[in-house]
């Protein structure tokens, strides 16, 4: 009995540590998991999920800017994704082979192979402003996986 009390303590712990990680996850993030279904039906269940980011919509637009150095992007940013420059969004993350004609509000504004998708999904009604295609997710995107707190 001494060594099941002492097993059960153990474990207790053990799972104390995860929920506590859980419960200090970033408010923001948080409210992104509700769309992650939306997400993941625009690219197919055969991408595999990289993280997601909660942010204003321009952030996506910023990011592509400051890739291309100056140079216009490849096609021109979708109007939805402009018009959302300030509502909050969850920017979806996925590894795969991706064609903007295959997803909803493809825009691929760089050239090249498109191996990321990262879906922009407005917060506040789950609807999806547009799919940037990237070879590479670039850099001042910051993406939160969950992984980081599962123990």
């Amino acid at each position: 009995i001494a060594l099941l009390a002492a097993a059960l303590t153990v474990a207790g712990v053990t799972l104390g540590g995860c929920t506590a990680a859980r419960d200090s996850l970033d408010t923001g993030v948080s409210r992104c998991f509700r769309v992650l279904p939306v997400a993941r039906a625009d690219v197919g269940s055969s991408a595999r999920f990289l993280g997601v980011l909660w942010s204003p919509g321009k952030a996506v637009v910023d990011a592509v800017s400051k890739e291309l150095q100056g140079a216009a992007p490849a096609s021109p940013v979708p109007p939805a994704l402009l018009a959302a420059e300030n509502d909050m969004t969850c920017l979806v993350a996925f590894k795969g082979s991706f064609a903007a004609s295959r997803v909803r509000g493809g825009w691929a504004p760089l050239p090249g192979p498109t191996l990321t998708a990262v879906v922009v999904v407005r917060q506040s009604d789950a609807q999806i402003l547009a799919t940037v295609l990237f070879h590479r997710i670039p850099g001042q995107l910051d993406f939160f996986h969950p992984s980081a707190f599962v123990h």
